[in-house]
């Protein structure tokens, strides 16, 4: 009953939410009758947003058209219905999709511009307007589309979900009336994948998990994965399954999977194959190719689907530039083979248990004996393991960040030791554990409260020390207020000196980085207010590197590494790093600190351009035979290879007396990384010799019982199985599953001890 109600509400919530997502000029279409004037239409919102017209209503929310005061623009501005605020799943809910949406920098997906709360205390956030129809429209007005122009829409789709699942956002609720069509003069069916409200950001378990309890449903059943069906824990794949939904009603007109009611249709997405791809006008061959695809996208059982969005783009667009490849009469010969074998299996699924096992399964299983045993051990012992993509170990990469340390230690002290009275009186209360950090944030505070007893020039000294101080704590946030007074200062009084601003303006982006990359601090330089991220404080620290000639300094190669990081992050800016990762080549050897997190973040954006389609990047070489430098192209793959080798290099240069067991650990990564890539290239032996070694550097970490370790097991057993080595993989994989569980389960810790 529970079921059939949400599914209920989710039908009515989706017409709410299609009729939130079209333009105005469809809305008239739906009736003359005039709706009671809205209180929100005509007023400003947060002092920049001038409401215009009402979009639509959704369950949670109501979407508006305004206009930003200062640029003109038009956006979509979501706010959420006053009724919800104490409700505080339905709060964090609506956060939950502001910071996914974020998150996201991507042509194809829909992203947050701007958030914040009105003087009521509703919720708002704005995103981009968009002048087109969702995909669901389209299907109900064609019946059928045009496979072609299917593909077409699928390969962008893909892509957008491609970039999402890099930054750890499953969407959960991918279905056509998500895919809104967008009329451009290059592409008449420009695509956005919208509605972030239910998606699941992996890094953050803790916090979703308050959201969506396991054994709870979400989503939207006709196109639900069965792991999702049954409330089980989701990945990327559970995507992939929904996306072969989607195309499948794109190209038939109708859903896959419809029962009467919503556990009807769950059951037939958890038991039944996917029909057969029937009744389309095209050429047999190509209808043969598609439905191959979708049913490895609909595959009961994720890890015999795609992968990755990537990968099942790249198929797609193979299929395009091949649809006419092989003959017709066996592509329809071979279509209802499949077909009859698909409608065989939906027989035996609906056979009793008891029937079942006696006329079926009992004899498979005396056929298959110690096979299906293996079979059924890797499937059932893989459960719960980390994903392929989750296997990499992230750097250490905030050992020592500020160089001037002790200085800037002195500098603090004496700051304190001068301040007022009222301030020396506070500081003599603190306790002895706090008293060093929290007097030199009070002796901050005090200078800024002072800041007409000093002059401009002095001012901006001590506000550029004190945000190298905050860098050096970890006191983000702080630094960039430092810094970002220090530059206007210097910009007003007219005495800015450029590479001193390019300086704080990397460690700026540095620590926007650090915070997470979606984080943004407003600014007002040149009396210009604006929102800048922490590329647009790389990119301006590059600039300003490069107007004071300076090129081999440690902050110019960290920033280069920052940029590559960046880029690496924002699929469709990539080209726009190859020049940093020129330059980063041709820079001559820095600190091994600098040298070992940069060249790490250029394998990380050469893997990126691998994945995104640029096989090839043109490097500065020395030419063995002239001794003179020339450009050569060099594949993306090598490139990686390359950098993760001069970042194993810089590691073991360290000296490792202060930082033994961070630049161990910072070696392992590397070294599980060298593994992850060998493997993709087909080198079994040097990948599981990568991984034993990366092992050896976690233990001489003392990282031998943590989640770094459980990574690497993954990763060398699943090698070890490939390479038939089944007592290894057996001892190596059981080893990781339980430090795995010991890491992420504190409760079952707890009550052991």
């Amino acid at each position: 009953m529970h079921s059939e109600q949400r599914f209920t509400e989710d039908q009515e919530e989706q017409s709410q939410l299609d009729e939130a997502l079209s333009t105005p000029e469809d809305q008239d279409k739906k009736g003359s009758g005039a709706a009671p004037q809205d209180k929100f239409i005509g007023k400003t919102i947060a002092g920049r947003y001038e409401v215009l017209d009402l979009a639509g209503r959704g369950g949670m929310s109501v979407v508006y058209r305004a206009k930003h005061l200062l640029t003109q623009k038009i956006v979509a501005l979501k706010l959420m219905h006053s009724h919800l605020l104490t409700d505080e799943n339905a709060v964090r809910r609506f956060q939950q999709e502001a910071k996914a949406a974020s998150r996201l920098q991507h042509p194809n997906a829909i992203s947050v511009q701007d958030m914040g709360v009105t003087e009521d205390g509703q919720p708002f956030l704005t995103m981009d307007y968009l002048d087109g129809l969702p995909l669901s429209d389209v299907i109900k007005t064609w019946g059928k589309m045009d496979p072609k122009r299917c593909i077409h829409i699928f390969v962008q789709v893909c892509a957008a979900l491609a970039h999402a699942h890099d930054q750890r956002i499953v969407h959960r609720d991918l279905k056509p009336s998500n895919v809104m069509l967008v009329r451009s003069d290059e592409n008449p069916d420009f695509v956005k994948v919208v509605d972030f409200g239910i998606a699941k950001i992996l890094p953050e378990a803790g916090e979703v998990l308050k959201l969506t309890a396991t054994g709870e449903v979400f989503g939207s059943p006709l196109y639900m994965s069965p792991e999702q069906c049954m409330g089980r824990q989701l990945d990327a794949r559970s995507d992939i399954y929904s996306m072969g939904c989607l195309m499948y009603e794109a190209l038939t007109g109708k859903a896959p999977h419809e029962g009467n009611n919503a556990l009807e249709t769950m059951y037939k997405h958890t038991n039944l194959a996917a029909p057969l791809l029937a009744d389309i006008d095209a050429d047999p061959r190509l209808i043969q190719r598609l439905d191959h695809i979708l049913q490895k996208c609909m595959a009961k059982v994720p890890e015999q689907r795609y992968q990755s969005m990537l990968e099942l783009r790249n198929e797609l667009l193979e299929v395009a530039g091949s649809a006419k490849k092989g003959s017709k009469i066996a592509a329809k010969l071979g279509m209802g083979a499949a077909d009859k074998g698909r409608k065989f299996d939906n027989k035996l699924s609906t056979v009793s248990s008891r029937k079942l096992f006696w006329y079926v399964a009992m004899p498979l299983l005396l056929v298959l004996g110690v096979g299906a045993s293996s079979f059924g051990y890797y499937w059932i012992s893989t459960a719960g393991d980390p994903m392929l993509t989750d296997r990499e170990l992230v750097l250490n990469r905030y050992m020592s960040r500020v160089k001037a340390d002790s200085d800037i230690a002195e500098s603090m002290e004496k700051e304190c030791k001068t301040a007022p009275a009222v301030l020396q009186k506070s500081i003599e209360n603190l306790s002895d554990a706090d008293q060093n950090h929290e007097s030199n944030l009070a002796a901050y505070s005090a200078m800024k409260r002072a800041v007409h007893s000093y002059t401009p020039q002095e001012y901006y000294y001590k506000c550029q020390r004190y945000g190298m101080y905050f860098t050096k704590n970890g006191d983000y946030t702080e630094a960039i207020e430092a810094f970002t007074t220090a530059l206007g200062v210097s910009v007003t009084g007219g005495f800015s000196n450029r590479l001193d601003s390019a300086m704080m303006q990397a460690l700026m982006a540095e620590c926007l980085m650090a915070e997470g990359e979606d984080s943004k601090t407003n600014v007002r330089l040149d009396a210009k207010p604006g929102s800048l991220e922490a590329l647009d404080w790389a990119l301006a620290a590059s600039k300003g590197f490069e107007d004071g000639n300076v090129t081999s300094a440690p902050y110019v190669t960290a920033n280069l590494g920052n940029l590559l990081e960046l880029y690496s992050a924002r699929p469709a800016q990539l080209s726009a790093g190859i020049p940093y990762l020129e330059k980063l080549f041709r820079k001559r050897e820095n600190a091994p600190l600098v040298d070992g997190l940069a060249f790490a973040q250029a394998a990380q954006f050469a893997e990126a351009c691998s994945k995104n389609g640029i096989a090839t990047i043109t490097l500065w070489e020395l030419d063995p035979q002239s001794y003179m430098e020339t450009r050569i192209p060099v594949s993306s793959a090598e490139i990686a290879a390359r950098s993760l080798r001069k970042s194993l290099t810089a590691w073991s240069q360290l000296e490792r007396r202060r930082s033994k067991r961070a630049v161990f650990y910072n070696e392992g990564v590397i070294l599980n990384r060298l593994g992850l890539l060998a493997e993709q290239n087909g080198d079994l032996p040097l990948s599981e010799q990568q991984f034993n070694n990366a092992l050896e550097k976690l233990a001489e970490a003392n990282n031998n019982k943590d989640e770094s370790v459980a990574k690497v097991l993954f990763n060398l057993s699943e090698v070890q199985l490939k390479e038939h080595k089944f007592s290894e993989y057996y001892k190596n994989h059981s080893d990781a599953k339980r430090i795995w569980a010991d890491t992420f389960h504190p409760r079952k810790k707890q009550s052991s001890t």
